[in-house]
């Protein structure tokens, strides 16, 4: 097998890097990788299990790996890999079978999906750090300061509490604009008596966080308390039934028809989804996904309602699955605050 994904190369072996080719076969495993990233690949090969080669001429190499395995049938990632990409590998490659089959790439993501303990801990120190970003950007957030400033100061504060970087581009948006449930932070001043949405994560160690608050400035008017209201229940009902063996659309039906019962046709996404390596992974909390919940994975819980022209609200944490319910990585408040 073939792994390109950066993900995924990053998953088997440890490494984060931009480039490099992960040859899979039953005997062995080896990364080839050029000199940029050789020495930090050496580093960590025995701790897991495969063989650092430098990369020169990566055509040769690869005949060279697969012949003496005795390959014949070779397995690539479709989900990652260019059709440019693969016909430059089934070029350098004739006397193989190159296959865009995707059962083996299924079975490295069925293997990311259920988290071991020093997995849990990095994403469990990655929440630890937006946590405490927000937490200490409540003070920042007034009428005249701009969605943009409040993105930029809550990935500065990350950074300041130690994020390796980013789980994706933060989102702070203001008034209207919380309507838009993946909004882009604009240079639209915040106004007194509206809601500030704010979704963000850091990364650590290679693995994600991601978390959504919604806070009022200055006041809240009655149908903004209602709104926030019916969203922090359905986001509390729908916790309390997660556990081993829960179906994931179940999940997302117990929050959606809370919502529904009030707001009819106002929360168009899923419930959630998992994260890890990357910041959406499978099983997602969608009213289409009929897989059973098991220890280990970890997903996210993110009712919301979106009243457009007017305002919306969400609010998400995200939980691993234990063996007897849910652990919650998120500790931030959720009351309606009011700053």
């Amino acid at each position: 097998m073939l792994i390109t994904s950066a993900e995924n190369r990053f998953y088997l072996t440890g490494l984060r890097s931009s480039a490099g080719t992960l040859a899979v076969t039953r005997e062995e495993s080896v990364l080839f990788i050029d000199f940029r990233y050789f020495e930090m690949a050496r580093r960590v090969e025995q701790a897991h299990g495969f063989r650092t080669v430098l990369l020169k001429k990566e055509d040769r190499q690869l005949r060279e790996f697969f012949s003496s395995h005795g390959v014949h049938t070779l397995y690539a990632e479709p989900g990652s890999l260019s059709v440019s990409r693969f016909e430059t590998y089934r070029a350098a490659l004739p006397e193989l079978h190159l296959t865009r089959d995707s059962r083996m790439e299924h079975a490295v993501l069925k293997l990311r999906e259920c988290k071991d303990e020093t997995e849990q801990n990095l994403i469990a120190q990655a929440q630890r750090i937006t946590d405490a970003a927000f937490s200490s950007i409540l003070d920042f957030i007034r009428p005249g300061v701009t969605e943009k400033q409040i993105a930029a100061e809550l990935e500065y504060r990350m950074k300041q509490e130690g994020a390796d970087g980013f789980a994706f581009d933060t989102i702070a948006l203001s008034g209207p604009n919380t309507a838009l449930p993946h909004g882009q932070p604009s240079d639209r001043p915040v106004q007194p008596g509206e809601f500030v949405l704010m979704d963000f994560g850091a990364s650590v160690g290679g693995y994600q966080s991601d978390m959504t608050r919604t806070v009022a400035v200055g006041s809240a008017d009655p149908l903004m308390k209602e709104v926030y209201a019916t969203v922090l229940r359905a986001q509390r009902a729908a916790l309390a039934m997660l556990r081993p063996g829960v179906q994931c659309c179940m999940a997302d039906k117990t929050a959606r028809d809370m919502i529904e019962a009030g707001f009819p046709d106002t929360f168009g996404h899923s419930l959630g989804h998992s994260l890890g390596v990357e910041i959406h992974e499978g099983p997602t909390l969608s009213p289409t996904c009929e897989r059973t919940l098991k220890p280990g994975m970890i997903v996210t819980v993110e009712p919301g309602i979106y009243l457009t022209g007017r305002f919306g609200v969400r609010i998400e944490d995200f939980v691993q699955i234990t063996v007897d319910g849910i652990r919650n990585f998120t500790r931030s408040e959720k009351e309606l605050l009011v700053l």
